[in-house]
């Protein structure tokens, strides 16, 4: 019993351990700095594979340390993780992780709970900030987000920073030029209905800026019935 229980605590431990990788991976893929955006980037970046609120609720949980039952992934999330990180599935992850020395995993830890108590304070500041920096955005002329400082913002909506929607995320509006689609075939834009019930484009995946719809995937047929009639795939 005493072995099945070390095994146990073992196998947390490294479940752990992917996750400081997964989403450290995410931070430095993405630049996004929340765990709303972190979680965001990674479910569109697996394919869709794992709900958005799991992901941010394995983030709360692994990275912020959050108190509560602790959410732990199912084998088929576990295997989505991991080859998010490079490794063919969870068993290639244990397996390369199992074979490690002591003393690598203890300086892991070290470093792991250093990330954790990073994130920590990065996000207890981003809570208290000074109203008088920068730290909200709002949409500017129907294209594109603007840093504003949250006391100057008037009558405007506004959101926490996010700087990969900063960066990634503008209005625009695609012609036969456009590349649709990544050299990989991912999707290149996205689009959405306004207030009027007109479609709109955008660059990068989220939420309509003003009707707070989710925006979806551009499709060849969409690109063909309303783009450029003269599409093909």
């Amino acid at each position: 019993m005493k072995i099945i229980e070390q095994n146990k605590i073992k196998n947390e431990e490294l479940i752990e351990k992917l996750m400081g990788l997964v989403f450290k991976k995410v931070e430095e893929d993405s630049g996004a700095t929340t765990g709303y955006a972190i979680s965001k980037y990674l479910y569109h970046a697996i394919d869709e594979k794992i709900t958005e609120r799991t992901l941010l609720r394995y983030y709360d949980s692994y990275i912020l340390k959050k108190e509560g039952k602790k959410n732990k992934p199912n084998a088929f999330n576990l295997d989505m993780l991991s080859s998010y990180v490079g490794f063919e599935n969870f068993a290639g992850f244990l397996k390369q992780n199992k074979t490690a020395n002591k003393k690598e995993s203890v300086s892991f830890h070290k470093k792991l709970s250093l990330i954790g108590s990073t994130i920590i304070v990065s996000c207890i500041g981003y809570i208290t900030y000074d109203s008088t920096k920068e730290n909200c955005m709002i949409w500017v002329d129907n294209t594109h987000y603007e840093k504003v400082s949250c006391e100057e913002k008037g009558d405007l909506e506004s959101v926490l920073k996010d700087m990969y929607v900063l960066e990634n995320f503008k209005r625009i509006n695609p012609d036969s030029t456009y590349a649709f689609f990544k050299i990989d075939g991912k999707e290149n834009l996205w689009y959405g209905k306004n207030s009027k019930g007109d479609l709109e484009y955008f660059t990068s995946f989220g939420k309509h800026p003003i009707t707070d719809g989710t925006l979806k995937k551009i499709t060849p047929y969409m690109i063909k019935n309303h783009i450029w009639k003269n599409y093909k795939n």
